[in-house]
């Protein structure tokens, strides 16, 4: 059954990422973001895997080995088209030594990914509140990626093409999580109809 997520909006993000710790771990979260792709995908991106604006995603790594793994569906692999913001934040990255995009040669563990996530999120609203503003909502790694899909949805970007750049199976795992948000956009329909 759905239960409503938090999510950020990309204002939210930027508050965010200012506030977290280390260059590799606030490009790691921008990718996230912007991506919508799996925390296991992207600390397993590879700097060849990043091509032409593109980033290939053909491998997801072991939560705690920090060995590579296969994907769980075909559809789990795929291309996403970078935006300018990612690919100046990953630029730097790409000229250190090592394979991995995040972490040279060694992974990011999952743990610190974690603590620097969650300390990101607490020094934020602790500044927020400092400066008697609304703090942002504490939400789970995983839900940037629901953050990401949210976005694009609310901004009327095809929901196919979001099925994809997420990597569902079909369409109808895209549309069972986010359906609440294409009902929001039935007023829509209604203004291009009344505007005719």
């Amino acid at each position: 059954d759905y239960k409503e997520r938090n999510v950020w909006t990309p204002d939210q993000f930027k508050l965010f990422v200012e506030h977290v710790d280390g260059y590799v771990y606030q490009a790691y979260f921008t990718f996230l973001y912007y991506t919508g792709a799996r925390r296991s995908e992207a600390r397993a991106v590879e700097k060849k895997d990043i091509v032409d604006g593109c980033v290939s995603i053909t491998k997801s790594m072991h939560q705690y080995s920090g060995e590579f793994k296969s994907l769980k569906t075909n559809s789990s692999r795929r291309r996403i088209q970078l935006n300018q913001h990612v690919l100046d934040w990953i630029e730097p990255l790409m000229h250190r030594k090592g394979h991995l995009l995040f972490g040279d040669h060694e992974h990011l563990s999952s743990t610190s990914i974690q603590r620097y996530f969650s300390n990101g999120i607490k020094e934020c609203n602790k500044n927020l509140e400092k400066i008697g503003q609304q703090p942002i909502p504490v939400i789970r790694l995983h839900d940037m990626r629901h953050s990401h899909a949210t976005f694009l949805i609310n901004k009327g970007a095809n929901i196919v093409a979001v099925s994809k750049r997420l990597g569902h199976s079909d369409i109808n795992m895209t549309l069972k999580v986010y359906t609440h948000l294409l009902k929001e956009n039935e007023q829509q329909i209604i203004n291009i109809l009344d505007d005719d």
